[in-house]
């Protein structure tokens, strides 16, 4: 987990891998209700986890909160299967300031233990206040 001070911090790794989350299993006891609730595909459930992966690598303390602003880019590269692992992997993509918190965009690729390329590639917004 990289505890960060202050947005300057965040800045500073513009462009840096912050770090990579555990790997999660899909078995098929987090998968059958997700399937069956939202008829989506296994990779929306995976999207799903981003946030809370997330939170194994990283945060900034003194956060007052963060609102998603949403998704700049979204691409599915690769199937994922029932039983496969994850692992979310963070980089900083950019980081502007604004008045009481920043606009963060962060690349959030999730691989799982069967390709070699992300199955999820993602380009996430947030707000941050403090």
């Amino acid at each position: 987990m990289r505890v960060l001070s202050d947005v300057d911090e965040l800045v500073a790794l513009t462009g840096c891998e912050l770090g990579r989350s555990n790997w999660v299993g899909l078995d098929d006891a987090r998968v059958d209700p997700f399937l069956r609730i939202t008829g989506a595909s296994i990779g929306y459930l995976v999207l799903a986890m981003i946030p809370v992966l997330s939170q194994q690598i990283w945060r900034i303390d003194g956060l007052t909160f963060a609102v998603n602003g949403g998704l700049n880019r979204l691409r599915f590269p690769e199937p994922v299967a029932a039983g496969a692992r994850v692992q979310l992997r963070s980089s900083v993509v950019s980081v502007r300031s604004m008045r009481g918190g920043a606009h963060l965009v962060m690349a959030e690729r999730l691989y799982d233990d069967v390709h070699a390329d992300p199955v999820v590639d993602a380009e996430t917004v947030t707000v941050l206040r403090f």
